[in-house]
């Protein structure tokens, strides 16, 4: 009854009350969307501001040397079936499956005419942190530096000892972008001047931070599918396994979903559904 009619509404809603105007607002004074629908419109809204440039007709997927070592521990996935209320249906997945390969086309797009602003002098690169400045990002992501967990100090700490450096772990990327409590959305403007390599880190260390105990609200759910967005086709070996662990959690904690279903059970269904149907039916990636 309830919970079927919820799994087979529209995948990623796309209606928002609020108007251009106050959207621009928002996104002028740095205020977060607060809903899956306002972040949603915000990106829509940044692609039409966006002057007509020349379409590409093929994605060239980049070539990324960086191949990370790193392996978080394995998340046991339990062996019981989900029960039939947790699935979504099929006609779910199919629309979601459409929508997410026609927004990563649209953010492709307006990634090639944002090089041309760029190269133009139209617009600006934003300073963003440095791909292994993980403290840095898990700040710009998810909020100040005293919500960094240990753990995270400490894969960076190793990461900087390899490449020989003294600088300090509190040392921050010097960044254009405004570092919040609650953290920054993934709106276009940022996501859009992430590149590859960093995208698969980033991919990498979000995963990294639900195996060890995060909890996974929907803000960092949009950080993920934002990352999912701009992850090329075909993946590394590393990329697949690090899919496959973020695949293996989910699974194993929408089996922790019981009945009945408060707002937040909800929340967290829906999260952990957009994930798994991206990995497994976009990337093809399975346990």
């Amino acid at each position: 009854g309830k919970v079927f009619l919820i799994m087979d509404t529209q995948a990623l809603p796309v209606t928002c009350k609020i108007s251009d105007e106050t959207l621009l607002s928002r996104i002028k004074e740095g205020i977060p969307p607060e809903s899956a629908e306002e972040y949603l419109a915000r990106v829509k809204l940044e692609a039409s501001l966006l002057p007509t440039v020349l379409k590409a007709t093929s994605i060239e997927p980049e070539e990324t040397s960086e191949k990370s070592k790193d392996q978080p521990p394995c998340t046991e996935s339990s062996n019981k079936s989900p029960e039939a209320w947790i699935e979504p249906g099929p006609s779910w997945r199919k629309n979601l499956l459409r929508e997410f390969n026609s927004l990563r086309e649209y953010l492709y797009q307006w990634g090639k005419q944002t090089s041309v602003l760029v190269e133009e002098g139209e617009i600006s690169i934003p300073h963003i942190p440095k791909r292994r400045d993980g403290v840095s990002w898990y700040q710009l992501c998810f909020g100040t530096e005293s919500n960094i967990p240990e753990y995270y100090k400490k894969i960076y700490r190793k990461d900087l000892k390899k490449q020989g450096s003294d600088i300090p772990l509190s040392t921050r990327s010097k960044t254009s972008l405004s570092l919040t409590p609650d953290g920054s959305p993934p709106l276009a403007q940022l996501v859009l001047h992430i590149d590859h390599g960093t995208v698969e880190r980033l991919i990498k260390d979000h995963t990294w931070s639900l195996v060890y105990g995060e909890p996974f609200p929907t803000h960092k759910a949009l950080w993920l599918f934002a990352l999912l967005c701009r992850l090329e086709k075909p993946v590394t070996g590393d990329m697949a396994a690090d899919l496959t662990r973020l695949l293996r959690f989910c699974h194993s904690q929408r089996q922790e979903i019981k009945l009945p279903l408060s707002d937040i059970k909800k929340e967290q269904l829906i999260n952990y559904n957009l994930i798994i149907c991206i990995v497994e039916d976009y990337f093809q990636q399975m346990i």
